[in-house]
């Protein structure tokens, strides 16, 4: 009988254990993936420093209502934030002349 029990333990402690490493590896996805996020919020893409940031075109302004987490992207880009979202802005109408 005793053998019993304790081959139930051991087998108790194995499930123990793989449940642990279970919740590990998905503590260590989130963190993962909650660091990817910040840092593609911080971050300047890839490519955008081939974006002109210079227009002599006069610039008018306007009241624009853009969701809140496109602002919160392009602000955490840094200073000219909003050159660069209007440099976004004209590519995106040159590629559709």
């Amino acid at each position: 009988m005793a053998r019993g029990t304790e081959s139930e333990d051991r087998a108790q402690a194995a499930r123990g254990e793989a449940e642990m490493l279970r919740m590990l590896r998905e503590a260590q996805e989130t963190v993962d993936m909650l660091h990817a996020r910040e840092t593609r919020r911080t971050a300047v893409p890839d490519g955008w420093e081939m974006v002109p940031l210079e227009q002599r075109i006069p610039k008018q302004k306007i009241t624009l209502r853009i969701d809140g987490d496109v602002i919160d992207f392009f602000r955490a880009t840094g200073t000219g934030w909003q050159t660069r979202l209007n440099a976004v802005l004209r590519l995106f109408m040159q590629a559709r002349r």
